[in-house]
C-alpha cells in the first residue's frame, strides 16, 4: 500500500512461491489474494494465485525479555529523563542521510543537549564528550549545553531533561553510536505502539575528558 504502483505490485505478490507477513494486523499485504481490488473486480481468482501465504502475528512490544531491563520507578541511579528528536537534516536513522556528504556536513556529528543547570551539576562543559547511561545500553556523544534544554521540578524535585538525536549508527560517512541501544523494548499500554522516544538515564563525566574537536 506504501508503495508505487501498487496495483502493479500486488500482481506480483500473486507470483511469488512464498510470502512471509509479519504484523500486528492482517494487513493489504496479508490478504491481498482474498480482498484486494483485483480480487474483488474479477481481473484475479484466489484459486489462481499460487504465493503460499505465511502470517506471523507480531506483539508490538516484548517487554519481559532478557536483556530488556527497566530502572525501577523513582531510580536514583537513572535520575534524568530523555527525549529523542530527529534533525532536518537527517532521515530516520540516518540510513540513507549519513552517505550524504552535505547533509553529514552540516550535522556531523552525534550530540546529547544538556542544560547549563544540569552541565555545573556533573562538571561537563560545551562540546565535551559524555557518557549516556541506561540499564539497557551506554553510549558517547558530545555534550551540547544549552538554555533551549530546561529542567523539570517536580514534587519539588528537580529532574534533568536531557535530548539527542537518534539519527547515527557505525557506518555511512558520518558515524556515531547508536541512541536507540539505549531505549527499552516498551509499547503503550493502550494501543501498544512502541513507547521508547522517553525513558530514563544518567549523563557521566568521563575520566580525564575535556574539550574536543
Amino acid at each position: 500500500m506504501d508503495g508505487q504502483n501498487a496495483s502493479l505490485q500486488r500482481r506480483a505478490l500473486a507470483k511469488l512461491d512464498w510470502l512471509v507477513v509479519r504484523d500486528l494486523y492482517k494487513t493489504e499485504t496479508a490478504t491481498f489474494w482474498i480482498d484486494s481490488p483485483e480480487v474483488k473486480s474479477g481481473e484475479t481468482k484466489p484459486e489462481d494465485i499460487a504465493t503460499e501465504i505465511f502470517l506471523l502475528p507480531a506483539a508490538a512490544t516484548a517487554e519481559n525479555v532478557p536483556g530488556n531491563p527497566y530502572a525501577p520507578v523513582g531510580s536514583a541511579e537513572y535520575p534524568c529523563v530523555l527525549s529523542t528528536y530527529r534533525l532536518t537534516e537527517h532521515h530516520l536513522s540516518g540510513s540513507m542521510s549519513r552517505w550524504l556528504p552535505w547533509l553529514s556536513a552540516l550535522q556531523p556529528e552525534l550530540f546529547v543537549e544538556l542544560s547549563p543547570e544540569h552541565a555545573r551539576e556533573i562538571g561537563v562543559i560545551n562540546l565535551e564528550t559524555v557518557r549516556i547511561v541506561t540499564p539497557r545500553a551506554a553510549i558517547r556523544a558530545k555534550a551540547l549545553v544549552t538554555p533551549r534544554i530546561r529542567p523539570f521540578l517536580i514534587d519539588g524535585k528537580v529532574v534533568h531533561h536531557v535530548g539527542m538525536p537518534w539519527h547515527w549508527g557505525y557506518k555511512g560517512i558520518s558515524k556515531g553510536d547508536v541512541v536507540n541501544d539505549l531505549s527499552a523494548l516498551v509499547g503503550d499500554p493502550n494501543v501498544t505502539i512502541h513507547e521508547a522516544k522517553v525513558f530514563v538515564l544518567r549523563v557521566e563525566k568521563l575520566a580525564g575528558a575535556g574539550k574536543s574537536g
